[in-house]
């Protein structure tokens, strides 16, 4: 069996990607395109949050650590964690500068997931995930069931960067208005 690279670790802003809409990550990888900034991203960079005062105002167990690089080789997933507080179970937080529908976030719950799944199989158990969204917060349930789905959403975005074909997404205007790659789309209204 070949080692594999860091680069070859699927990234687990894909998997977000693909939660969101599943021909992103494949016109990613696949055309090595890169996400343009939206005005929203724009607006969050300058309104980066202080993850040292979030930590402080959820009253998380220390230590913190912020920006938490990981990469696990048996999953062959990579990603960085906004927050990762504790020492023997831990308490994973996932940073957005603007509060957002909670139904269009779905999104960013499962990239919450993912990096639950990533500290639960690098550090050690994870027994808290919180979606933090521009000062509202929403824990996320983290048990068996929602890893055993994050491996799986894991598991499809692998498949769909890999395929000859790109996955069908959902058109929708509110999410293809400001999409950067809607030039390249096929499926794009």
């Amino acid at each position: 069996m070949t080692e594999l690279s860091l680069s070859s670790y699927l990234s687990a802003s894909l998997v977000e990607q693909y939660s969101y809409c599943p021909t992103l990550p494949w016109l990613m990888v696949n055309y090595e395109a890169y996400e343009q900034p939206t005005p929203s991203m724009e607006e969050g960079k300058r309104r980066a949050l202080d993850k040292r005062a979030v930590a402080e105002e959820l009253k998380l167990e220390e230590p913190w650590r912020f920006e938490v690089a990981l990469a696990s080789k048996r999953l062959g997933l990579r990603g960085v964690v906004d927050i990762v507080a504790g020492s023997r179970s831990y308490t994973v937080v996932e940073l957005k500068a603007f509060e957002r529908n909670l139904k269009r976030s779905r999104h960013f719950r499962d990239q919450l997931l993912i990096y639950a799944l990533l500290v639960n199989d690098v550090l050690g158990p994870v027994r808290r995930a919180v979606l933090y969204l521009g000062r509202r917060v929403l824990d996320v349930p983290v048990g068996e069931r929602e890893l055993s789905r994050a491996r799986e959403l894991v598991e499809r975005t692998r498949r769909a960067v890999s395929s000859p074909e790109p996955p069908r997404g959902t058109p929708s205007p509110g999410k293809c208005l400001y999409c950067s790659f809607r030039r390249l789309c096929p499926f794009s209204p």
